[in-house]
């Protein structure tokens, strides 16, 4: 889509009026390493300083929770960290037809448990989360109005009915057990029995805050943890900025009835390579689906519609042309708070 609108604006021959760099790394998910990382060193050595970044991220989505009948897009000021462990239990290994009380797997099933689930803490307020319900005030009708214009009032009670994984995972650290190894044979008690747990760190935390947090929580001396890896939550981008305020401008471009919010991106971008670049970073993808075509992201037959592949295309047209102004006002076009 990006190069598409490039090869539309230099057949018109569009000269634009300041630099615009586009960078396409060939290995974003296994880290970035050999892309993003190498070309954001050949920046650095030309001492590039950016005015905004965007890259993929949230979506467009309609129906995203119950009274927001309206599509709402939801472009990403900030990324979570993320913190990969391992959890090992080490024993004598013993015959199944006398077994020991707690078996290694045991014991590592335990601590597994008490890692699962909602077991960090609302972050609510110290991230992303009340902008968004800011803006949000301007598209939803009430009651949803008078809740989110006195968040001071209703803080309290608002994590309250964020608790559907999505939701929750906006507005705390989450955990999520993906390795578990063990025995392998059916009359032996295995020796030994690990498992990997994967977290993903709200802003208002550090990796090793949360470190710290799982070692109390699982208090157990048999179970050893060792730090596989960990990137820390990306700062937060303001919304106020020339960046943020175009991306916005562009959006309302190409579907007009859409509420544009900040949010969270709880998955990991390239943009931890870019970060002293600039403040202003942003993660959006112009697709716009409903909340429960997400499962089609790294699925089978993963694609998008011709429509939002069009309009791909023309948001990044819109959005290169807008980016070339001296400036951007963004008035709220909904109804008054």
């Amino acid at each position: 889509g990006i190069l598409e609108a490039v090869e539309f604006l230099l057949e018109k021959g569009y000269k634009p009026r300041r630099s615009f760099y586009i960078a396409f790394g060939h290995d974003e998910e296994s880290n970035g390493v050999d892309g993003a990382q190498s070309i954001s060193s050949l920046l650095e050595s030309r001492n590039v300083k950016l005015e905004y970044l965007l890259d993929e991220g949230s979506f467009v989505l309609d129906n995203l929770s119950p009274g927001i009948d309206f599509p709402v897009a939801l472009v990403s000021v900030s990324e979570k960290g993320f913190l990969n462990i391992e959890l090992s239990v080490q024993d004598k290994p013993g015959h199944s037809s006398f077994p020991k009380r707690e078996s290694p797997i045991v014991i590592l099933s335990k601590a597994l448990g008490k890692l699962e689930g909602d077991m960090f803490p609302s972050a609510f307020g110290k991230g992303p989360e009340v902008a968004m319900l800011e803006e949000l005030a301007y598209c939803v009708p009430f009651p949803l109005k008078t809740v989110f214009r006195n968040i001071w009032l209703f803080k309290p009670i608002i994590p309250l009915f964020m608790r559907k994984p999505i939701a929750s995972a906006l507005h705390r650290t989450t955990a999520a057990v993906t390795i578990v190894k063990g025995g392998n044979k059916l009359n032996v008690i295995p020796s030994s029995a690990t498992g990997s747990v994967n977290f993903r760190i709200h802003p208002a935390q550090t990796t090793q805050e949360v470190l710290d947090y799982v070692k109390t929580v699982i208090n157990d001396d048999r179970v050893q943890i060792k730090v596989l890896s960990e990137y820390q939550p990306h700062p937060i981008s303001p919304i106020d900025s020339f960046g943020y305020l175009n991306i916005k401008k562009s959006i309302k471009q190409i579907y007009k009835d859409t509420c544009v919010v900040p949010s969270l991106l709880i998955a990991n971008t390239d943009t931890k390579w870019y970060l002293n670049f600039t403040e202003s970073i942003y993660r959006f993808s112009l697709a716009r689906m409903n909340i429960n075509e997400t499962w089609r992201f790294h699925g089978h037959n993963e694609r998008i519609s011709v429509k939002n592949y069009i309009d791909v295309v023309n948001f990044f047209l819109h959005l290169i042309k807008n980016s070339d102004e001296p400036e951007v006002i963004i008035k709220h076009e909904h109804s008054e708070l």
